[in-house]
C-alpha cells in the first residue's frame, strides 16, 4: 500500500461523481463484480452520497452539508492484497505504518487495535480524525476509513460503529444486502409508477 491511497482518499472527499454502479441505492453498497471487493456488503445513511473511487478505492461515501461544520464526514473503501502469511493483526500494523508517513500523524486509543485504529493528520492544513476498521477475508484486507473533524468525532463515532456494524465481506451476506435492494428498488418502481414524481 503506498502513500498514495491515502492522499486519493483525500482528495475523494472533496470531487468525484456519483457511483453509475445499479447495485449502489438506499445507502446500501455492495461490491463490484469481478474486483477483490466483491463480498463487500454495508449500509450508510440514505442522506450520504455515494461516490465512486478511483484505482483502489472502491467507495466513496459522504454525509450530507451541515450548517456550521466544514468538514463533511465520510467513509472509504480500500482493497488490498494481503502479504504471504499475513495475520488479520499484521494487516492492521502495516496498514498503520503507512498511515504514520501522513503529515501531523497522531496515534490515538483504539477501543480494539485488532479490528479499529483512531489517529489524526492534517491535510492542506485542514485537522481530520480517521476511524479505521479493517477486515480481512482469504487474501484480501478491507480498510473502511471513517474520517471527520477532530471536533465532531464525539457526536459522529456512534454513527461510525453503527455502519460498521454493517459491514460484511461475506457472500452469503452479500447476497441477503441484495435481495434487500433488490426488494426496496421494487418498491420504488411501483411508487414512481402509480405516484410519479412532478
Amino acid at each position: 500500500m503506498r502513500r498514495v491511497i491515502w492522499l486519493v482518499l483525500l482528495f475523494l472527499m472533496g470531487c468525484g461523481g456519483e457511483i453509475k454502479h445499479p447495485l449502489v441505492a438506499h445507502g446500501i453498497f455492495l461490491g463490484p463484480a469481478g474486483r477483490p471487493e466483491e463480498v463487500v456488503s454495508l449500509k450508510v445513511p440514505e442522506s450520504w452520497e455515494l461516490r465512486e473511487g478511483l484505482k483502489e478505492v472502491a467507495l466513496v461515501a459522504i454525509s450530507p452539508v451541515r450548517k456550521g461544520h466544514d468538514f463533511r464526514e465520510n467513509l472509504t473503501l480500500v482493497s488490498v492484497p494481503l502479504e504471504a502469511g499475513e495475520t488479520s493483526e499484521a494487516f492492521v500494523q502495516r496498514s498503520l505504518k503507512q498511515a504514520t508517513r501522513l503529515e501531523g500523524f497522531e496515534s490515538l486509543p483504539s477501543p480494539d487495535p485488532s479490528r479499529w485504529a483512531l489517529y489524526r493528520h492534517s491535510y492542506g492544513g485542514q485537522p481530520v480524525q480517521v476511524m479505521a476498521y479493517f477486515v480481512t477475508r482469504e487474501s484480501s484486507g478491507y480498510i473502511f476509513a471513517f474520517s471527520c473533524a477532530p471536533d465532531d468525532f464525539a457526536e459522529t463515532r456512534e454513527l461510525f460503529e453503527s455502519i460498521a456494524r454493517t459491514i460484511s465481506v461475506e457472500p452469503e451476506q452479500r447476497q441477503k444486502m441484495k435481495e434487500l435492494l433488490d426488494s426496496l428498488q421494487k418498491h420504488d418502481e411501483v411508487m414512481n409508477k402509480h405516484f410519479p414524481k412532478r
